[in-house]
């Protein structure tokens, strides 16, 4: 019966508290008309404060690896034993560098014989069946070229487009900031100025500081007139000071300014040529002292300094006629590189009529003078022997082991000597770019996108916080561990960061 009691309490209480919160959320809190009734809680003040909308942020921090974008393993076309090995382990090479040759010592001499017996079958054919025949070539040459334009011509004038593309949006972009500078450029420039005022007033006052110490007259008149001087010229230099003089205010400154130029000129050249003063035996009235002189030299540096920071920000408020032309020029031979890049790109894929139709005519001619000149029998002896010279041609090139890419041989699998094969690497290369790679949990992969900027850390790069970008999300994820394979490239040109370094990525 007493905890029966004492949980009817409990429950009163609750009750009772929880209607002062609502009546206090409904309307002004009232105090107590009068004592609490016996057996009943009093009323309890809630404070209530207004619902706000906010965001959480979190970081989170995963296991990274750094990878080379590349990495291969280079097998001969031929099989035979490796005659030379021009790599090691750590060499730098390029494209299509000749990495091994297998031996080709009998190819050669076959190749000698193939040559000397396609001379011998050439000169002993007729002159004008050669020249037909090179005529041929060479129209085929031409028309093949018009309908089916080679990879590297294509490559080569798209290369150009993106080039010339990439220079006039640079300079649509320079062009545009001219017109438009950002605000962080403003401030900055406006930073600069206020800087150098202040830098210009400081050297002014020791300067001052430095000519109160004499006592000479002269010194101390030409005090008198630098004083108002520099607060009239700070007043008219300083638009924060100025904005609110009317224009005959801003004259009557510049006036005194003027005529305290006038005064501090002249009392300057009284002190420099003052003669000795019996009185000052130390001649202070004429010789300049050394602290003067400096604070002297350091206001015109100062001046100097905020005329500089004054006009970069007037050209950046409103740059010249000159420097917009100038822009201009470059944004127009920009477009006009663009417009030469296009029309040579559009000219390889789609050749004019006029020249197409020419191509096949020259061709037409070549094959009805060659049909006309030639002997059969010597035809086809010269394109035998032909064929043979390409054939051994080819072998040799396939006993050469090239670069596919440019990078570093990571791993060399044989030595000068050994026998290689089709089967057996020569070498692994690994390419010089690199990228890292992070498998994400699929509860956060939605936060990520490709652009996203990401700070990847390591043990091996200690101190250093390296940016990196996100360029691909894996479509599917692992469905065991749930995770997404994301891989970065590095934010420019990061020279310590190798393959095989782990890490961790944060977002």
């Amino acid at each position: 019966m007493i905890l029966l009691a004492w949980k009817r309490v409990v429950v009163s209480v609750l009750l009772a508290t929880l209607g002062a919160a609502l009546l206090a959320a409904c309307g002004p809190q009232q105090a107590p008309t009068g004592p609490a009734s016996p057996g009943q809680p009093g009323a309890v003040a809630v404070n209530v404060a207004p619902a706000t909308v906010g965001s959480n942020s979190e970081t989170k921090s995963y296991a990274a690896i750094v990878e080379p974008t590349n990495q291969v393993d280079v097998v001969p076309q031929a099989g035979g034993w490796v005659e030379k090995l021009n790599v090691d382990i750590g060499s730098e090479i390029e494209k299509g560098q000749v990495i091994a040759e297998l031996s080709h010592g009998t190819l050669d001499a076959q190749l000698q014989q193939a040559r000397a017996k396609l001379a011998a079958k050439k000169a002993a054919a007729k002159p004008n069946e050669l020249k037909a025949k090179a005529q041929l070539d060479s129209a085929r040459a031409d028309l093949k070229q018009l309908l089916n334009p080679s990879s590297s011509d294509l490559q080569v004038a798209q290369s150009g487009v993106a080039t010339a593309q990439s220079y006039l949006e640079s300079a649509r972009t320079k062009l545009d900031q001219l017109y438009n500078p950002s605000a962080a450029e403003l401030a900055a420039d406006q930073q600069a100025v206020a800087r150098a005022r202040t830098n210009l007033s400081t050297a002014q006052a020791k300067t001052n500081q430095a000519i109160a110490n004499r006592s000479s007259s002269l010194w101390q008149s030409l005090l008198q007139y630098r004083i108002p001087l520099q607060a009239n010229q700070a007043t008219l230099d300083n638009p924060a000071l100025s904005w609110e003089l009317t224009p005959k205010e801003i004259a009557d400154a510049q006036e005194a300014v003027d005529a305290n130029l006038a005064q501090i000129s002249i009392r300057l050249k009284k002190i420099r040529t003052a003669s000795l003063d019996p009185d000052d035996p130390l001649n202070g009235s004429s010789l300049i002292p050394e602290e003067i002189r400096a604070g002297l030299w350091n206001e015109s540096e100062a001046l100097e300094a905020l005329e500089t920071a004054r006009a970069k920000l007037r050209e950046l408020q409103n740059p010249s006629q000159d420097t917009i032309a100038q822009v201009q020029y470059e944004v127009d031979a920009a477009q006009a590189s663009l417009d030469g890049a296009l029309a040579q790109l559009n000219l390889l894929k789609t050749p004019r009529p006029a020249e197409l139709a020419a191509a096949k005519a020259a061709v037409a001619v070549a094959e009805q003078t060659l049909a006309l000149n030639e002997e059969a029998f010597a035809r086809h002896d010269i394109e035998a022997a032909q064929a043979q010279v390409n054939q051994i041609e080819q072998q040799l090139v396939e006993l050469q082991v090239l670069a596919p890419f440019e990078g570093f041989v990571t791993q060399v699998w044989v030595s000068s000597g050994a026998v290689a094969s089709p089967q057996t690497p020569i070498v692994t290369i690994t390419s010089r770019d690199v990228l890292v790679s992070s498998r994400i949990e699929e509860t956060h992969i939605s936060s990520l996108k490709t652009g996203q900027r990401v700070i990847f850390t390591s043990r091996a790069l200690p101190g250093q916080e390296l940016e990196l970008e996100i360029h691909w999300i894996a479509t599917t994820g692992d469905n065991r561990a749930h995770t997404f394979l994301v891989q970065m490239h590095p934010v420019g040109e990061v020279s310590n960061l190798k393959p095989g370094m782990s890490g961790a990525v944060s977002f």
